[in-house]
């Protein structure tokens, strides 16, 4: 992959592309000013916005900021020229909804216990916006989706996510779902692809940690039906976008592999949930670095072919397959402490989630690979979030993807209101992300990739 240091970026930010033809990067660029453009959103991990299981995460708050974000979208899908929408994992907090909201004297709104599907409820008030304005989008699940992420009792959480019963992803943004039965947009999901239970001993773990007994017997099936896809016309070009699970097994990736097969040259997006780590604090090699890809035990021991990382997963599914050209995820962030982390200092309530690598397919074409994870950031008193997503801006003119971050909310007062599409002044005088390890404006060539794909409609 080829490297450019901040000093080389800003070179190339200022000239534009002369003495760089060989390199995508452009570099940080005005917005178009034509109308010859399109854009994608990018929502990501809004399990805080959903949680209402603690003091630190108020609701109707925090619920506010994700729906405030969808009727966004939904209000200005015509300036914007929105064709997609995608969410990059991590919908909810607790995916099991084994915790028992109870009492709260520091949240008397929802006092007394609410049910299981509580934190469900709340994230389809958001996507019942998208689902009404008829916008095409697609969500995958994260770590924090499963059904078993925390399986509760007393104060104890047990890892990792296996159990299907009840099966909540399924239920609610399964195939069978209203947001995709009989879209004509929606390709279908991978309903016949699960996971078989590597059993259960009860018991403690003492290599792990993890309560064996939390999942279901050995050989049982679960978890089908966690990645799907969707097409779109936009720019008068084709697109595929896949919703990959997290950390997908080889019968996923088979399964991932049978779509791109049936719409061969659709310009490709794939979006999952783990695939990219942040810079630490300190490294201000922008906007490419190395050691960026996540390498981490899986989070979902009991898959019959295994577990891929990111590695693999690109190796396997990405590389191979030339009409790909960008990998969209979450997941990672950085502390927001202030004092000493990884690789230097932090700033207070403010995290570094966002990222950008780029390495050639089979055919020797860019894959842009991209990372926003805002969860991190805390500084509008969000606790998590602070209402910040991706777009990113398909400039047919200029030929170029230019990829920037707003926020949804002006303020975030407890009980009050929340006001969409306004870039945040933080208290350090910094906006719109725009922090000097940043990689939230920016713009990249548009690919051939997408230039070749099928004509279709706008």
């Amino acid at each position: 992959m080829k490297q450019v240091n901040r000093r080389d970026f800003l070179k190339i930010g200022g000239t534009g592309l002369a003495g760089v033809a060989a390199f995508p990067f452009l570099g940080r660029m005005a917005l178009a000013s034509t109308n010859n453009f399109f854009t994608i959103a990018v929502i990501s991990d809004t399990q805080n916005y959903c949680d209402g299981s603690d003091t630190a995460h108020l609701q109707p708050q925090n619920v506010d900021i994700f729906v405030t974000q969808a009727q966004y979208l939904s209000d200005n899908r015509s300036n914007l020229k929105l064709r997609f929408v995608t969410h990059v994992g991590d919908v909810v907090q607790k995916g099991d909804g084994s915790v028992i909201y109870g009492a709260n004297a520091a949240n008397p709104a929802y006092n007394g216990t609410k049910p299981q599907n509580y934190e469900w409820l709340h994230a389809t008030e958001a996507i019942d916006i998208l689902d009404a304005a008829g916008l095409p989008f697609g969500l995958v699940p994260g770590n924090h989706d499963y059904d078993n992420m925390y399986h509760t009792s007393g104060t104890i959480s047990y890892y990792p996510p296996l159990v299907a019963t009840p099966d909540w992803w399924k239920n609610y943004f399964g195939s069978n779902s209203k947001y995709f039965r009989g879209k004509s947009w929606y390709v279908g999901a991978s309903d016949d692809v699960g996971y078989i239970s590597a059993g259960s001993t009860a018991g403690k773990s003492a290599t792990t940690g993890y309560y064996t007994g939390e999942y279901p017997s050995a050989g049982t099936p679960c978890n089908y039906g966690l990645s799907s896809a969707q097409i779109f016309s936009a720019g008068g070009k084709k697109f595929l976008h896949i919703s990959l699970e997290m950390e997908a097994g080889d019968a996923a990736i088979a399964w991932a592999q049978g779509v791109i097969d049936t719409y061969k040259n659709y310009a490709t997006i794939v979006t999952t949930h783990s695939f990219l780590s942040p810079p630490n604090w300190g490294d201000n090699t922008a906007p490419l670095g190395e050691v960026l890809v996540r390498n981490t035990p899986s989070y979902l021991n009991g898959s019959p072919s295994g577990w891929n990382s990111a590695d693999q997963v690109f190796t396997k599914l990405i590389y191979p397959n030339p009409q790909i050209f960008l990998v969209l995820c979450g997941h990672s962030w950085t502390s927001t402490s202030s004092a000493t982390t990884t690789g230097g200092p932090g700033i207070a309530g403010i995290s570094k989630g966002e990222y950008v690598r780029i390495d050639n397919n089979i055919a020797g074409n860019p894959v842009y690979q991209v990372l926003s994870d805002y969860q991190g950031n805390t500084v509008l008193g969000s606790a998590g979030g602070d209402g910040w997503y991706r777009f990113m801006q398909f400039d047919l003119t200029a030929n170029s993807i230019h990829f920037y971050t707003i926020n949804a909310p002006e303020s975030v007062t407890a009980g009050q209101p929340v006001l969409a599409g306004k870039n945040a002044i933080y208290s350090d005088g910094t906006s719109d992300f725009d922090q000097p390890e940043g990689f939230s404006d920016f713009s990249l060539a548009l690919p051939v990739q997408v230039l070749n794909a099928p004509a279709g409609a706008h």
